[in-house]
């Protein structure tokens, strides 16, 4: 199956469904451990169909020990570069603060307790009363298996994991033939680049 016919197989709603489906059956720790490396590993697609393509297997920017890495630098490029705004940024921040917490708690943490309580207020507060929101929530709601924060973190998770798949699918990969060449500079009229100042 060619490139063009697999991004047309994509639907959002699907995904969406799909990604619900996966966390039925997960705890909250594995939850936020998942979603996290999802977003990560998303943001890492978007980033690289962003940038150049490098000549080579490694790309010094993007890989683990290179300055995007991790989680948090990925999120600030896709920031400066405009892919995703400051609320977007502040979101997927959160997400990653209640990550690295999760990682480093040997036992008992829940997204319904204390500072994860409020982070997950914090996380759907821009988008709590909008209708969708409130949709995607109730199907998590129907077994009655998970605490309301519970609920909430897995909506959101799920509504920005979709959103940053439909970016990636929208988003026009950069390539070396776009970009500015000195040679074309160097050919043309100078005077047409750099107009002669008025006297």
């Amino acid at each position: 199956m060619g490139e063009q016919e697999k991004k047309h197989d994509y639907h959002p709603i699907t995904a969406l469904d799909s990604f619900i489906k996966g966390l039925e059956n997960e705890g909250d720790r594995a939850t936020v451990i998942l979603v996290a490396a999802k977003l990560d590993t998303i943001l890492f697609q978007l980033l690289q169909k962003c940038f150049i393509p490098v000549p080579g297997s490694k790309d010094e920017l993007l890989e683990t020990d290179g300055p995007l890495g991790n989680f948090g630098p990925k999120i600030n490029m896709a920031y400066r570069l405009g892919l995703i705004n400051a609320s977007f940024s502040h979101s997927l921040h959160l997400i990653r603060k209640i990550r690295n917490s999760f990682a480093h708690e040997v036992e008992g943490c829940t997204l319904n307790s204390g500072a994860h309580r409020d982070r997950v207020r914090e996380l759907i507060s821009p988008v709590e009363n909008s209708k969708f929101f409130k949709e995607v929530c109730n199907t998590f709601k129907k077994d009655d298996k998970f605490e309301l924060a519970s609920i909430q973190f897995r909506t959101m998770a799920a509504v920005i994991c979709t959103r940053l798949d439909i970016l990636f699918l929208k988003c026009i990969a950069l390539s070396d033939k776009n970009a500015l060449n000195l040679l074309d500079v160097m050919e043309k009229k100078t005077s047409k680049i750099i107009p002669e100042a008025k006297k």
